[in-house]
């Protein structure tokens, strides 16, 4: 495998990046409580001018980084996250000059409809931010060309899918679907660390997705509460449950320990066959 170097273009220093995992967590959750506050006190109408949200962003960050926020083109999404990349058109370029939040605005301004899903994407932001090995991985994931289409096809067509279930049994049968999915990503010349690593990229896009979900309904809860305006998906209590995260995350997991085991055990073999010629 490739070693990478992760840029301080997406990390911050040592002196904040530190801790164990849930103390990144909660500085990231802080983080995001604070930006929120910052927003809602320079908030007195319905709509916030893009500059002045650069602004308080920059305000929040523990150093100056480039997180840039523009208007999201595509549609059916309310927010969207990415690297900065040097050559964007380089499917395996790892020279990541910062971030980019894309939001739904008009002339300019964004809703307060959309702080929430805001705060979702700028939490992915922290994640990174606090998290160098996360960034790692993806680098070291596209220098090893193992973020292939068919690993794009499983993640947004089966690990990211609102799901449908009554039981139970309805939820194992799922998992089975899922795993099937996730075993297709795997080429037949592919070897252990290699399959290693694309579960570990899956895992912790779940993992981020779960934590960035958590912050946009916190925030969508709170302006519910101050009477702002907020979309009618967050009156739904459930409405991430059907996504089956904790679940999906469980079952990575758990496919990651069967490989390292099979792993295990085909050295012994092979060990124990040198040591029977030995003798």
């Amino acid at each position: 495998m490739i070693k990478v170097k992760v840029s301080s273009n997406v990390k911050y220093s040592s002196m904040y990046a530190k801790g164990s995992a849930a103390e990144r967590d909660k500085a990231v959750f802080n983080s995001c409580d604070a930006l929120y506050n910052e927003i809602v006190s320079n908030l007195p109408e319905d709509r916030i001018s893009v500059k002045h949200l650069r602004k308080i962003t920059q305000r929040v960050l523990k150093e100056p980084k480039r997180i840039e926020i523009v208007e999201l083109k595509s549609s059916g999404n309310s927010g969207e996250n990415d690297y900065i990349y040097a050559d964007k058109d380089n499917l395996t370029c790892t020279n990541f000059l910062g971030q980019i939040i894309s939001i739904p605005m008009k002339w300019h301004k964004i809703s307060e409809l959309f702080i929430p899903p805001f705060l979702h994407e700028m939490a992915h932001a922290f994640d990174v931010l606090y998290n160098p090995k996360y960034t790692a991985r993806t680098m070291s994931a596209l220098k090893n060309k193992l973020l292939t289409s068919k690993y794009m096809t499983c993640y947004n067509n089966s690990l990211y899918k609102y799901e449908t279930f009554s039981s139970e049994q309805d939820k194992e049968n799922i998992l089975k679907r899922v795993r099937k999915d996730i075993k297709k990503v795997f080429d037949s010349d592919m070897d252990a660390s290699e399959k290693i690593s694309i579960i570990q990229a899956l895992r912790y896009d779940l993992e981020t997705e779960l934590k960035a979900f958590s912050v946009e309904f916190k925030v969508a809860k709170r302006m519910l509460h101050a009477k702002r305006e907020i979309l009618g998906c967050y009156k739904e209590d459930n409405y991430t449950e059907s996504l089956m995260f904790p679940e999906k995350i469980k079952l990575l997991k758990e496919i990651a320990f069967e490989i390292i085991q099979k792993e295990r055990a085909k050295h012994a073999n092979q060990y124990g066959k040198v040591s029977s010629s030995e003798h």
